[in-house]
């Protein structure tokens, strides 16, 4: 729960102000409950949305907004009413006390912000002035901004429409890209923002992560931005990749995100940023091993006092991780190797029997070609190269005699053969009419 609502203030007060009502409604109604109807304990599975939202491989990407929202707002009240215990058998009026003034203040303080524009909507803003706008009309030039909640997503549309409400043809300036959208507006929206800006005026798309994977968003943009940085670093990765692929027009793709400086939270998220990246350029892709293990130095969430530490044990993972991914990679080498070497001992075998079932070698089709030749009263096939009929026997070339037989059917023209294996036919010698020799391998 204390992750859940953390994710959340990171991203936004508006994203953290709704998860903290539904979060004090169930924390207060687990304390009123008896302690012999307090549920279970629950477990990840039970709460996967709490933690995290969906992503385009989850289903749920596939359904509404408000469906899934309803069952986010389902498992925090589920995990808010888990979170009690022995004191709630033992002092159920001082503990209920206790949480309705953190709550309450905890909701004063975020309803007292959740609508003002914090810094890194001032300066987003700022940088769209500058790069998309000049004056009250836009430029041909478009940004892709990137959020994990759609209670961020929704806060962020707001603030963009208010500040650009008095641009140029400004109701069709900002566009949306998340899960539950159906086919055709999904289709519609990705044909708007990869069409030339010339001639469609989209041009800010707020996409959550539902969206981060499959959509390829790189015809006429080349600047994203992070407003939220995801704790899962291929998550981050995921969402780049929207834009940073083949067919992106421009040289320099940028991705942007923000950090507060005088926040520690942040000061991991950064650090967790670089050491991505620094992976990734030294490594080529971030592995399932080191993700595994960066997602788990996160699993308890981010405490001010540890937070130092957090980071500095993150920018230490390079030399393990740099390890275990060679030895992850080798192991795979290993694994492809044997299976080929399997393969081929296969492939031996049926050429073998195969060999064995037809009963043909070349030097038997060569000799049955001679006595055919002979039948015609032509005489046997010879070596283009008698030396290389010593050293190379399996790959002699031969040709066949001209065709003028003394005896036997008559035939116009040279006679031709069609034998298999290294007796296969080879283009013609130069040369034409009877009188050409071609030749066979």
């Amino acid at each position: 729960m204390t992750i859940a609502l953390q994710k959340r203030l990171l991203s936004s007060i508006e994203a953290f102000a709704c998860t903290l009502r539904v979060h004090r409604r169930g924390a207060l109604k687990q304390i009123d409950a008896a302690v012999a109807k307090r549920p279970a304990k629950v477990n990840e599975t039970q709460l996967a949305l709490a933690v995290e939202a969906p992503g385009s491989d989850d289903e749920r990407a596939e359904l509404p907004e408000a469906q899934v929202q309803a069952e986010v707002d389902a498992q925090i009240e589920l995990a808010s009413e888990a979170l009690g215990g022995d004191d709630t058998a033992r002092d159920t009026a001082s503990l209920r006390a206790r949480a309705t003034t953190l709550l309450d203040r905890m909701s004063e303080i975020a309803e007292a912000h959740r609508h003002e524009v914090d810094p890194r909507t001032e300066r987003l803003l700022a940088w769209m002035r500058e790069h998309l706008l000049d004056g009250r009309r836009w430029k041909n030039r478009r940004v892709l901004i990137f959020t994990e909640y759609a209670d961020t997503k929704r806060y962020l549309e707001e603030r963009l429409r208010e500040a650009f409400a008095d641009t140029d043809d400004a109701e069709r300036r900002i566009g949306t890209f998340h899960g539950g959208m159906d086919d055709e507006s999904r289709e519609a929206i990705k044909r708007s923002f990869n069409a030339d800006p010339v001639h469609d005026p989209l041009r800010i798309l707020i996409a959550t992560d539902a969206a981060r994977e499959g959509v390829n968003l790189q015809n006429h943009c080349a600047d994203l931005f992070h407003f939220d940085v995801p704790w899962n670093p291929s998550r981050m990765e995921q969402r780049n990749g929207r834009i940073d692929r083949k067919l992106q027009r421009e040289a320099e793709v940028r991705c942007h995100y923000f950090v507060y400086t005088q926040r520690p939270e942040d000061r991991v998220l950064q650090t967790l940023v670089e050491k991505t990246a620094t992976i990734q350029k030294e490594l080529g892709s971030l592995s399932q091993v080191v993700e595994v293990r960066l997602v788990s130095m996160l699993a308890a969430g981010i405490r001010r006092a540890d937070a130092r530490t957090l980071a500095q044990h993150i920018t230490a993972l390079d030399a393990s991780a740099r390890s275990a991914v060679v030895d992850r990679e080798l192991e795979a080498v290993r694994v492809r190797h044997k299976a080929l070497s399997e393969n081929l001992d296969l492939l031996r075998n049926i050429l073998q029997d195969s060999k064995k079932a037809i009963a043909i070698t070349p030097a038997a089709l060569r000799h049955a070609l001679d006595a055919s030749l002979a039948l015609h009263g032509a005489p046997p096939l010879a070596p283009v190269d008698t030396s290389e009929a010593v050293d190379d026997p399996a790959r002699v070339r031969w040709t066949f005699p001209r065709s003028t037989p003394a005896t036997g059917p008559t035939r116009a023209g040279p006679t031709r053969s069609t034998p298999c294996g290294p007796l296969a036919p080879a283009t013609r010698s130069s040369g034409s009419g009877d009188g050409a020799r071609p030749s066979a391998r």
